[in-house]
């Protein structure tokens, strides 16, 4: 479901550092090099990736003015990837070859006859096909310098995270509570008291009925509430 039309898993990110004065304008120029170009399959291209628009992913005009709403930048990643049929390119491979080798008047096409006579059919098959299509949508918030990314594996998280560095300069962090807790810190004026901190321990003690798995111990628990 796309980002703006209702509930989605998200991962949050948290936005190194601030965009530069003007960044808009070297934003402009990098969407525009890194937007989505289909797949040429011509060039022996099996996959291609790039920024879309969110509201209308066929549209790869990807200007920042009709990605902004308010302090809101919304992103889109398109994923095209090719795939070839093995079974059926080995059939349509072996008539093509028979057929190539009745026209030349041979038992046998050479090594290059039959690469060649591959690589055509090969080239017929991916152009005849639609590819398979991911998107990942985004939001980023430039005043709160975070990041919601609609990326439910990790690769894809990492991949949307590698593009929007390149584009815009700026690395993204997962934002877990390590960071949260380090962000919050270093705006409160007190990041040297965060390293005097240890995490708390639970004690742990196995069930006697079964032998199932261990359960927190409930005056440990209490223990660890009151410290």
């Amino acid at each position: 479901m796309p980002i703006t039309h209702g509930s989605v898993s998200l991962r949050e990110f948290l936005v190194e550092g601030e965009p530069e004065t003007g960044w808009e304008r070297e934003a402009a120029v990098m969407l525009g090099r890194y937007a989505f170009r289909p797949i040429a399959v011509e060039k022996g291209e099996l996959r291609a990736a790039g920024w879309v628009n969110p509201r209308q992913v066929l549209d790869n005009d990807v200007s920042l003015d009709a990605l902004r709403i308010g302090p809101w930048v919304l992103l889109a990643l398109r994923q095209d990837r090719l795939t070839l049929n093995a079974r059926l390119f080995r059939a349509r491979r072996d008539i093509a070859m028979a057929e190539a080798a009745a026209k030349a008047r041979k038992t046998r096409l050479t090594k290059n006859e039959r690469q060649a006579v591959e690589e055509q059919i090969k080239l017929d098959m991916l152009k005849k096909q639609t590819p398979s299509t991911a998107i990942i949508e985004a939001a980023w918030h430039l005043e709160r310098g975070v990041v919601y990314v609609a990326a439910a594996s990790e690769a894809a998280a990492q991949t949307f995270a590698e593009l929007f560095a390149v584009t815009f300069g700026l690395n993204l962090v997962p934002a877990v509570a390590a960071i949260r807790a380090l962000r919050w810190a270093e705006s409160a004026g007190c990041a040297d008291r965060l390293a005097e901190l240890s995490p708390t321990v639970f004690a742990l003690k196995e069930r006697k009925d079964r032998g199932g798995p261990r359960t927190p111990d409930a005056e440990s628990l209490t223990r660890a509430q009151h410290r």
